[in-house]
Order: C-alpha cells, then sequence, then structure tokens
C-alpha cells in the first residue's frame, strides 16, 4: 500500500531490465512468462475504474519505482551470472482510498530458489516490522517524516496448486506501534499477498556463449507476487477485485530446453 510494501522486495531481491508491455489484450511480460488481459478491452482497465494504473502522457506504463536491481543467479553447474532486472511491474492506485495493487517478478539466487513460499511470506511479514525515518511506498515515492515504528502479524496463509502451479496466499495487519499505545485494537492496514513458482526452471532463461562460441541457455527460478493493500476498514469492500485480477494471471506454459545446459 502507499508506505511499508515495497520494503520487502528491496531486501528480499537484491537489471538488462526487464519490463513488460501493454498491448490490445493486456500486459505481457515475455521475460517472466506471464499475461493478465483487460477486465474491459474497450477501456483497457485491467480492474474496476476506481483502480488507477499509472501511465505516462502516451498511454505506457509509468513506473514512479523506475529503479533496477541486479544479482548473481546460479544455474547448472554451480555457473553463477549476474542478471537484470526491474522487479515492479504493474501499479494501480485506487481513486477513493490509500489502497494499491501491485505486481512484482524477479529470478531467485541460489540462496533463495529453495525457500518454501510460507517461508518467503513469513519473510514479508516480518520486513514490514520495524523503524523507519523514510518509507518506500508500493507506488515507488519516499516519504519523509518522524520515525514510527510498525508492527506486523501473519493472520492466515493458504498453499494450493493450480495448473501444477504452487501458490500461496497470505494476509497480513499493520499497525503504528504509537497507535496501538491508545488503543490495543487499532490497524492501519491489511494486506494480501499471494506467490508462485511459475516453473523452476522456465519463467527466466539467459542465453549465453560458451568457450567454444556456441551457445547455451540458463535457466532460473522465479517468483511473480500479486500485492493488495487497503486501509484496513476497507480492505473487505475491494478484496474481491484484487482476487479476480489474481484469477486472471495467466502462465506460460513450460518450455523446452532445446539448447545446451553446459556453461563448459
Amino acid at each position: 500500500m502507499k508506505f511499508l510494501g515495497s520494503l520487502i522486495f528491496v531486501s528480499l531481491l537484491s537489471s538488462c531490465a526487464t519490463v513488460g508491455t501493454l498491448d490490445k489484450s493486456g500486459f505481457e511480460h515475455k521475460k517472466m512468462g506471464y499475461k493478465i488481459p483487460y477486465l474491459d478491452k474497450t477501456s483497457g482497465q485491467f480492474l474496476p475504474k476506481n483502480w488507477r494504473m499509472e501511465k505516462d502522457a502516451r498511454g505506457r506504463i509509468k513506473l514512479p519505482d523506475s529503479r533496477q536491481y541486479t544479482k548473481s543467479v546460479t544455474s547448472y553447474n554451480n555457473y553463477k551470472k549476474r542478471v537484470g532486472y526491474q522487479p515492479l511491474n504493474l501499479i494501480f492506485n485506487h481513486a477513493e482510498t490509500n489502497g494499491v495493487i501491485s505486481v512484482h517478478s524477479y529470478p531467485l539466487s541460489e540462496l533463495e530458489k529453495d525457500k518454501k513460499l510460507d517461508i518467503l511470506a513469513q519473510n514479508y511479514t516480518n520486513a514490514l516490522s520495524g523503524k523507519f525515518f523514510a518509507t518506500l511506498t508500493f507506488s515507488g515515492r519516499v516519504r519523509l517524516g518522524a520515525s514510527k515504528t510498525w508492527v506486523s502479524k501473519l493472520l492466515k496463509q493458504n498453499i494450493y496448486k493450480e495448473g501444477g502451479v504452487e501458490i500461496l496466499e497470505a494476509v497480513i495487519e499493520v499497525a503504528n506501534s504509537d497507535q496501538l499505545k491508545l488503543d490495543p485494537n487499532h490497524r492501519d492496514e491489511k494486506v494480501k499477498i499471494v506467490m508462485m513458482k511459475p516453473d523452476a526452471f522456465g519463467a527466466w532463461s539467459e542465453t549465453y556463449k560458451n568457450k567454444k562460441g556456441e551457445d547455451y541457455r540458463l535457466f532460473f527460478p522465479s517468483l511473480i507476487v500479486m500485492i493488495y493493500s487497503m486501509n484496513h476498514g476497507y480492505y473487505a469492500d475491494y478484496e474481491k477485485e484484487f482476487d479476480q485480477f489474481v484469477d486472471a494471471l495467466k502462465l506460460r506454459p513450460k518450455p523446452q530446453k532445446t539448447l545446451s545446459s553446459s556453461a563448459n
């Protein structure tokens, strides 16, 4: 939402940046291998009209958080390569509340690739807690101000499979600790995250030349994360709209590995 949501992705992620594109049918991220069709092709809306995607004057995707990240990933034969990516793919701001819906994706490093989704969700929850002087918002803006201490709690999580892909859905509450001293029941925001690993070796690949000048392709594990963050009191009012957005996401079929995986 408009405060802590992106902090975890700065800490979890560690960029030739890759970005998705808009076309007549919707949004496609070819590198990550997923598509999200328009809810209404005529209006070019992915969500009901109160959700506004950030675009530039030409109607192209505008990501206020334009920073790019690089990380070392390992694939086969312990071959290490630094790859680049833009973790924030789409951002929607709710016109009537502080709500934000966003889509993030990135390759996983050797350290992260085998972690269970529930562990990643707990890491996300833990990263929302702490004292911050500057807060990075979902929309990429940095809000400066007096230090505030935030606390977070993982309310529930559910892991299921769809089309052979493991998906985790978790719900988190976040509160300002100073407000909790006045009212123990105070909650600032409620967040739902949906995480999925599309294919352990397939959604992200890089093609290189080996020492003999032959092409080889490295396949890296990857993660897609969809986030819904809303003022606590309005969470239930718009949760279904986020769920429909998640249901619309389509993953690319598992690719055929036709190039050699040897890095020699």
